[in-house]
């Protein structure tokens, strides 16, 4: 089995809060993993090795994935549409300076940099690359139906996580009575 749909970004736009609350709901299937990063890292890994990752998942419930660095890959786009046709794409954005500061900072607390936030947008020119959705949407686009895609915002669920959730149950066809105890 394969995905139904696939949370393709942005980072640090809540796709960990939404891979979480889709993770409990009784009509989905989430990867054991995160990331796979498939589309972007391991695709000559091959479809066999992608769908290991969904192969505990049962008949009655859809599969899904969330890797936030699909959204600004050159391949995945067209990596996705070939192997995942009719795939639902979620994508969460976020003001673009909120989120390039919050992947800033998310490095330095990880010691994965430890220069100022100036010289990070002069020597780490992909954190600035990833919140330049417009681009990334386009590319998206030409391979998708817009009908396939959710696109949703960050700040929408800072101010009403029910409300936000529910969009998304709606777009993937899910009962959308149904609320994680942990919301």
């Amino acid at each position: 089995m394969l995905p139904y749909f696939i949370g393709i970004g942005a980072p640090r736009c809540g796709t960990t809060w939404i891979y979480e609350m889709l993770k409990q709901h009784p009509q989905v299937f989430m990867s054991p993993e995160k990331e796979i990063n498939f589309f972007n890292n391991f695709f000559d890994k091959g479809i066999e090795w992608y769908g290991q990752f969904f192969a505990k998942c049962s008949e009655n419930v859809i599969a899904g994935e969330f890797s936030p660095l699909y959204l600004a890959n050159h391949m995945a786009p067209q990596r996705i549409k070939q192997v995942l046709p009719n795939v639902k794409l979620i994508v969460s954005l976020r003001n673009p300076v909120e989120q390039v500061l919050s992947r800033y900072r998310y490095m330095v607390m990880r010691q994965m940099y430890n220069k100022t936030f100036e010289e990070a947008l002069k020597e780490q020119p992909h954190i600035l690359n990833e919140a330049l959705y417009c681009q990334h949407l386009e590319r998206y686009l030409t391979h998708f139906e817009k009908s396939q895609m959710l696109i949703l915002v960050y700040e929408d669920l800072e101010k009403d996580p029910r409300k936000f959730l529910i969009k998304i149950y709606d777009f993937l066809g899910l009962d959308n009575s149904f609320m994680p105890a942990n919301i």
